[in-house]
């Protein structure tokens, strides 16, 4: 039996009705298929994010929260401080530079990045390389702080008693590959003493070690160490700068006791997220960053701890992370070879 042959003009009706078809369906998913990305970028932020904190405590814990307050107030979406230590940071901003980049996981970074990327033996990891920079925050100067229990009056009186006594003193650090570290190391080696590294978690175990006379000294951030000062837990021996503070007029610069490789002791934060953060997102929490940063009230809190701005822009920051790295190379080389 044969089948019969549909006439021209109703296979011409037939193969325009499914195109017809063909377009209505495939256009419309292919359209959607390439605007979700753009509709994600512009309807962002629209759920929690979640602030990366790599320490315990201390000031990162601080700053980490008093950005976020701000950060929040401005996007209309909560800010969840996620605290993940361990490691000397580095646990924590590992697993922020692995979550998706989406602008809902982003990390308060520090000088850390800097020291890790200056010590770094292998290509597992590089923060220039493996996060998106968006803005720094705030740099605070270090100081060398001790128990107000222990008998030192000054810097040079502790150097003294650690060239009388190798290897019985000791100091808190945050981990081998901190700014605190790099500090105690460069002291050692400027003046020929033998002091031993305790590390911590944080800032607040220091701090408990400090007051218990666990330990005989630590190099902390004027920010962190303010009320210890204040309610008479620690005292102050020197500033690791080469101009004397603000907010600690009455103690002596490092420079001026003599110590001449100490003078750039200074720690940063800055806003990072994972690599590959699509550029709307980065320049909307940039802003967002530099609305914080130019807010007077939030300038005043900083200038209290002693902070400093150190630029707004995510080329400030690439540039911040470059310098400091070349610096912690440089300062990592003068080292002995058994500190370093």
């Amino acid at each position: 039996m044969s089948i019969p042959q549909m006439h021209l003009p109703a296979m011409f009706a037939l193969r325009a009705a499914v195109q017809r078809t063909l377009l209505a369906v495939v256009v419309p998913a292919t359209l959607a298929f390439w605007t979700v990305p753009a509709i994600a970028e512009d309807s962002y932020p629209n759920r929690p994010i979640h602030l990366v904190v790599p320490f315990a405590g201390g000031v990162t814990d601080k700053v980490s929260r008093v950005f976020g307050e701000r950060l929040e107030a401005i996007l209309k979406q909560p800010i969840v401080v996620e605290t993940k230590a361990g490691g000397s940071g580095v646990v924590g901003t590992r697993w922020a530079a692995q979550q998706p980049a989406d602008g809902y996981t982003l990390l308060v970074g520090s000088d850390g990045l800097s020291l890790n990327a200056a010590l770094a033996s292998d290509d597992t990891f590089d923060p220039a390389r493996d996060l998106t920079p968006i803005a720094p925050i705030v740099s605070f100067p270090f100081l060398l702080v001790t128990s107000v229990n222990k008998p030192y009056r000054d810097l040079r009186d502790l150097v003294t008693t650690a060239k009388a006594a190798p290897g019985r003193l000791n100091y808190a650090t945050n981990g081998v590959s901190t700014g605190s570290s790099l500090m105690g190391e460069a002291l050692k080696s400027e003046t020929g003493t033998d002091i031993v590294p305790i590390p911590y978690k944080g800032g607040s175990e220091q701090a408990l070690a400090l007051i218990s006379g666990d330990v005989d000294y630590a190099f902390l951030t004027t920010a962190f160490v303010q009320p210890y000062i204040r309610d008479g837990a620690l005292k102050p021996l020197a500033i690791a700068t080469h101009e004397r503070s603000a907010a600690f007029t009455d103690v002596p610069t490092v420079s001026e006791l003599g110590y001449t490789t100490l003078g750039k002791g200074f720690t940063w934060f800055a806003l990072f997220a994972p690599k590959g953060l699509p550029d709307a997102i980065r320049a909307r929490l940039e802003a967002a960053s530099g609305q914080i940063l130019a807010d007077p009230s939030f300038r005043k809190t900083l200038a209290e701890w002693d902070g400093s701005p150190i630029g707004t822009t995510s080329q400030d920051l690439a540039e911040l992370l470059r310098s400091q790295t070349d610096l912690y190379v440089k300062q990592l080389a003068e080292l002995p070879a058994k500190q370093n």
